[in-house]
């Protein structure tokens, strides 16, 4: 399975956030697609589907990032 931290974590550039709401953005959305996941896999997808699955459910990193950091 895929550790879904470090993936958002790749992915995400949060550069103007402390590292409290940085970490908090990132668990937040790495709980998502786990969901997203494990859901997936509950609806009888194979493990490689699933995490296909997942990992499109965030299209665009640098808008959601631009977005993250607005809310802030």
């Amino acid at each position: 399975m895929r550790d879904w931290t470090r993936y958002v974590r790749e992915h995400l550039s949060l550069p103007d956030l402390t590292t409290e709401w940085e970490s908090e953005a990132i668990q937040e959305l790495a709980s998502q697609l786990e969901d997203s996941y494990l859901e997936a896999l509950s609806q009888g997808l194979s493990e490689e589907e699933a995490d296909a699955h997942a990992r499109t459910q965030i299209t665009d990193w640098q808008e959601l990032s631009r977005a993250i950091v607005r809310s802030r």
